[in-house]
């Protein structure tokens, strides 16, 4: 992916920073939409840590949607972008409806899809809690938050 490339979120919610990818919190039973077109390498709950899984490769960036509460696709199956492949569930072991998400090269590196929502202005402001900003802190702009995302990154 090239920087400053926008991706829309795969569910509305509450962004949090995960050990990879992020964390969307958000109400239980959402429609969980892909982000890109491709097919669907895996469908499954075979990794307990991720509960229903799926995962879609767009030729040139991987895409990882987990926590889904019931699963829409198959492996094998063709999806577009933006359709509803699943539905937000429980991070397994919690009560938290979230759906956990990555972005991963090709080779299965994971990428930090912030660096890709921040163009976002919806995502924006949606960021600041990522980055200990205050909500209410109206010294920070869009243009703030960017650079201090990009001077953070390692």
């Amino acid at each position: 992916m090239h920087k400053h490339v926008n991706i829309p979120l795969p569910v509305e919610g509450q962004i949090q920073r995960a050990q990879r990818g992020i964390n969307i919190v958000t109400d239980c039973g959402k429609p969980v939409k892909t982000i890109n077109s491709g097919i669907v390498v895996y469908s499954g709950d075979d990794l307990a840590a991720y509960g229903n899984m799926a995962i879609v490769d767009g030729g040139g960036i991987i895409t990882v949607y987990a926590y889904n509460q019931k699963l829409f696709v198959k492996k094998g199956q063709m999806v577009n972008k933006g359709q509803t492949i699943g539905l937000v569930g429980t991070k397994p072991g919690t009560s938290i409806c979230e759906l956990h998400f990555e972005l991963r090269s090709k080779d299965g590196t994971p990428i930090d899809p912030i660096t890709y929502l921040v163009d976002n202005l919806y995502n924006i402001f949606n960021l600041r809690s990522c980055y200990g900003f205050k909500q209410d802190s109206k010294q920070k702009s869009a243009e703030d938050i960017y650079a201090f995302i990009r001077n953070t990154k390692g």
